[in-house]
């Protein structure tokens, strides 16, 4: 029995050892295979990862020099990747994947750790970047980028240019772009959505047009001179081509009326094509009197005289040598274009991750694609409830500049180069979650967010969303909705309702603010501040350019027409205040022609500024915490400016002196006081007042207070103007009914006579600059046309024929020659056109007139004669028309 035990006890330990010996055989077996298996596995792994990225940023990623010749291509680029593309990995990569390699690591999963257990990193969120430079001349060249990883849905991006849009998808892997050209004021507008269904919205406008101060250096002070080289006794007889010799003196030769000679300098042909120049040297010389040439039926038809294929050819020796053929001054072959060497700047805005408790941001980038900067440019952010910060920039090839800014802001971009005078860029962020900014209450057109999702875009909501934790504004009514991106994936769950969308990236620019003078304002004491005096001489010369309002910038700003040759190279752009929502009006020009004063809500209400002609000063000359200044008036001996404010229940009359910084009410009655204008030895004012009930027209002595009532009360009077001399006023009154009628009256109230027909609404009445002459609109058949009105004749003539709106009459300095706004061209532009003989007949404004302005832009209400404009106030008054 122990020899049985001791066997056992024997064979079960050689069975142990037999079966330890075993185990180590077959580890030892399976190791190579498995270690085999295991660097197989990785390798495919890695092989996978890297085609498939291949594979993705080459079906993605358009090529980064080719630029496409137009949007489809540029999108056919993106969507439609070449053959090669398509293979996941590369030869080299298929020959060391055998299926020896391939297969090994399924057979040993059942001992290796499983595959669904290893963690794989997230991929970046995409980084758009939308981008704009000026490529040329008319030519804004568009550029989405992407600084992040693979879009993971296809986005879109709209061009809308001259009234049409174009929308086209795009998806871009990470580093990828296209670029695209466009008109040179178009805007693009692009949207995108993340995974987790934010949706981005980014826009961006070129403003690669040709400026108005960016002239050409052949002025007409250099080459229309018939002194210098076209002498009527050599050249051009009035007997062979123009009619009789009285009308070509040397004097009065090339203008649209072949008298007054500021229509030498303000027709395309000669100074406004295509950046309109006004140099003094050319204009209002005494010949140029009505009485020796004006015959309408030999001599007014521009068709004859003033085109250049049928006036300046050479059979008629006006040869180019001789400089009066448009190759040698204002064709397109003397436009600047972009050289090699230039600097090229590329301004692009893309939206920053908004992260937990942080308010969403947007980030701007300025890079210089081309050469390096010789002069600094400049660069303006403007938060719209921040105000606007500017810096300067002097970029080397190759450089950027990286701007963090709110979700909405705006940047835009000015800088030189040896081609162009300006060239100014412009982008507005959109990001998701973005505030819109409430518009100032004391405007009709109020715009403000809705409150409803954004991913993507849904139709207008039929009940109003929940409330937030703070009530939402009301949603706007005239605000069109950005387009949904096209062919994009249904993205997962968007965020809750009460979520803000971004503002509109597409809407156009804003309708002309119009001023409610009929809200509240708590009453207040205006911020002290320090004041530099500043002097400003009288009796300047009658300035070679006007004023006008425009939207070129995306708000409305008061622009310079014209020259101006202290300073060739001034800012076109009186304002400057370039922003959101931020709107620049009501201009009047100093009598020095060095500044003008107007009203900007820039700084959160309405305030009076003013701003250099010849450089960049602004200054501030209100200081109101709640109360609202407009309208200023710049006295004609240039020491005060009068201004309407109201700073309590009523609008009154203030003025401020621009020698010691101090400000005196003039008017304190129960009534509100407005629309002051001065006499010319600015001794007095006079003003329109509803202290009486209605408005009535009152005077006041500055020297005295003393103030009379010059209206006899039979109606409502509005916007007296004093003529030259100060003896008589022009006004306009509802006394014959329900329609505006232009009248004049002695200086003293006595002697009304009636000027505009009451069966029509004529309003923008304007004296000329000698006095014997009144423009204004009327729309006597049904659309407006400016009308002249003739003093001592006391004849009207029909100014202009059309079947839309030509309005808002200047005069030229010291001319009959008279400059409008007109939507002949189906969006707002300037014309001028003479207004003698009286006895002529109305002029077709399309074929006749000599257009001033040129771009997409809605350019309006100008000012030159007098050097007030009153347009722009838009008929608003603080009590409506009562007339009993």
């Amino acid at each position: 029995m122990e020899i049985y035990v001791r066997l056992r006890y024997l064979f079960l330990f050689g069975l142990l050892i037999l079966l330890l010996g075993s185990g180590t055989i077959i580890s030892s077996t399976l190791q190579p295979y498995l270690e085999q298996d295991a660097a197989a596995t990785e390798a495919t792994t890695e092989a996978t990862d890297e085609a498939a990225a291949d594979s993705t940023e080459t079906a993605l990623e358009p090529e980064a020099t080719a630029l496409p010749a137009a949007p489809d291509e540029a999108t056919d680029a993106v969507q439609a990747p070449p053959a090669e593309a398509q293979s996941p990995a590369s030869a080299a990569d298929t020959a060391e994947m055998t299926p020896e390699a391939t297969e090994s690591p399924i057979e040993a999963s059942a001992i290796v750790a499983p595959q669904f257990n290893v963690a794989l990193p997230l991929a970046d969120p995409p980084d758009i970047a939308l981008g704009v430079l000026c490529a040329a001349v008319d030519v804004a060249r568009f550029t989405l980028e992407n600084f992040g990883g693979p879009m993971p849905f296809a986005g879109s991006y709209t061009i809308t240019a001259s009234g049409s849009s174009t929308t086209n998808s795009f998806q871009l892997a990470a580093g990828g772009s296209i670029s695209f050209d466009a008109a040179g004021d178009a805007q693009v507008n692009a949207e995108y959505t993340l995974e987790d269904g934010t949706v981005n919205t980014l826009a961006a406008n070129g403003d690669c047009i040709p400026r108005p101060s960016n002239t050409p250096t052949n002025t007409p002070t250099n080459t229309m001179t018939p002194t210098q080289s076209n002498t009527p006794t050599i050249t051009n007889t009035p007997t062979q081509t123009f009619t009789p010799s009285i009308t070509f003196t040397p004097s009065i030769t090339f203008t649209p009326s072949e008298t007054f000679t500021p229509s030498q300098t303000f027709t395309p042909s000669n100074t406004r094509t295509p950046r309109p120049t006004r140099t003094a040297t050319n204009t209002r010389t005494p010949s140029n009197t009505p009485t020796i040439t004006f015959t309408p039926s030999e001599t007014f038809t521009p068709s004859q005289t003033f085109t250049p294929s049928q006036t300046f050819t050479p059979s008629e020796t006006f040869t180019p040598s001789q400089t009066f053929t448009p190759s040698n001054t204002f064709t397109p072959s003397l436009t600047p274009t972009t050289d090699l060497g230039d600097p090229l700047l590329r301004l692009s805005v893309s939206c920053l991750p908004v992260l937990p408790g942080q308010a969403p941001q947007s980030l701007f980038r300025i890079r210089n694609v081309g050469g390096g900067m010789d002069d600094p440019g400049t660069y303006t952010v403007t938060d719209p409830r921040g105000g606007s910060a500017t810096d300067s920039l002097q970029l080397d090839q190759g450089d950027m500049i990286e701007i963090t800014a709110a979700a909405d802001a705006t940047v835009r971009v000015l800088y030189s180069t040896p081609s162009f005078q300006f060239v100014t860029l412009g982008v507005t962020g959109a990001c998701q979650n973005a505030p819109t900014t409430t518009f100032t209450p004391t405007f009709t057109d109020t715009a403000t967010p809705t409150d409803t999702a954004t991913n993507p875009p849904p139709p207008p909501p039929t009940e109003p969303p929940p409330p937030a934790t703070e009530p939402p504004p009301p949603p706007p009514t005239d605000t069109p909705i950005p387009p949904a991106p096209t062919n994009t994936p249904v993205p997962p769950p968007p965020p809750p309702v009460n979520n803000p969308p971004p503002p509109p990236v597409d809407e156009p620019p804003p309708a002309f603010p119009v001023i409610d003078m009929t809200v509240l304002v708590e009453d207040n004491e205006p911020v002290a501040s320090s004041w530099t005096p500043i002097e400003v001489q009288p009796g300047a010369d009658c300035p070679d350019w006007l004023i006008y309002h425009t939207d070129v910038t995306g708000d409305w700003e008061i622009f310079r027409l014209g020259d101006l040759p202290s300073a060739p190279n001034a800012d076109v752009n009186l304002s400057r205040g370039v922003g959101s929502r931020v709107f620049d009006v009501m201009p009047s020009r100093s009598p020095d022609n060095e500044w003008i004063a107007f009203t900007s809500n820039r700084d959160g209400n309405w305030e009076i500024y003013i701003s250099a002609i010849a450089n960049d000063e602004i200054r501030r000359i209100t200081n109101n915490t709640s109360g609202i200044d407009l309208d200023p008036v710049w006295s004609p001996l240039g020491s005060a400016i009068i201004f309407e404010s109201k700073r309590g229940d009523t609008w009154d009359l203030y003025l401020f002196d621009l020698a010691t910084g101090d400000e005196t009410r003039l008017t304190s009655d129960s009534g509100n006081n407005i629309n002051a204008t001065w006499a010319h030895d600015s001794s007095k004012i006079a003003f329109q007042s509803d202290r009486d009930g209605f408005w009535q027209i009152y005077e006041l002595d500055l020297a005295t207070s003393e103030q009379r009532l010059l209206s006899d009360g039979i109606g409502d009077d509005h916007a007296p103007q004093y003529s030259d001399d100060d003896l008589m006023i022009a006004f306009r009154s509802y006394r014959d009914g329900d329609n505006s009628v232009v009248y004049t009256a002695n200086a003293d109230g006595a002697q009304v006579t009636r000027v505009s027909d009451p069966a029509a609404n004529a309003l923008n009445h304007s004296w000329s600059p000698d006095g014997q002459l009144i423009g204004y609109q009327s729309n006597m058949d049904g659309d407006d046309d400016i009308y002249v009105y003739e003093q001592q004749t006391q004849a009207t003539r029909k100014l202009t024929e059309n079947t839309i709106d030509d309005y808002a009459p200047t005069w030229v300095c010291n001319a009959p020659v008279i400059v409008f706004t007109s939507d002949i061209t189906e969006d707002s532009n300037l014309f001028e056109a003479p207004a003698l003989p009286i006895e002529a007949q109305p002029i077709n404004v399309q074929t006749e007139a000599s257009q001033l302005t040129f771009t997409l832009s809605s350019d309006q209400y100008p000012l030159d004669s007098p050097s007030e404009e009153n347009a722009s106030r838009e008929e608003s008054l603080p009590s409506p028309v009562k007339n009993r």
